[in-house]
C-alpha cells in the first residue's frame, strides 16, 4: 500500500505482477447488482456533463458556507 518511487503504475500500486488479458477478462465478466443499478445513472450524468447541461456547484465560494472563523475574518 502507498506510493513508490518507481515510475510505472503497476509497480507503484498493488502487487508486483502485471495483469494478463485473462485477468482483465475476468474483471470484465464480474457481475455486480450494485454496479448494474448505478451504471445507467452515471452514464446519463456523464452525457449531460459532456453536453454542458449540468451546473457545477461551488458552495465553498459562498461566504454563508464558511466556518465561523472565516466569516469573522471577512467582517474584519
Amino acid at each position: 500500500m502507498g506510493h513508490s518511487r518507481k515510475s510505472d503504475i503497476p509497480a507503484r500500486y498493488g502487487g508486483k505482477n502485471r495483469l494478463t488479458t485473462r485477468d482483465l477478462a475476468r474483471f470484465e465478466q464480474a457481475a455486480s447488482p450494485a454496479l448494474d443499478a448505478i451504471t445507467p445513472i452515471l452514464l446519463n450524468a456523464k452525457e449531460k456533463a459532456d453536453t454542458g447541461e449540468l451546473v457545477v456547484l461551488k458552495p465553498w465560494l459562498q461566504a454563508r458556507n464558511w466556518s465561523a472563523y472565516y466569516q469573522e475574518k471577512l467582517r474584519e
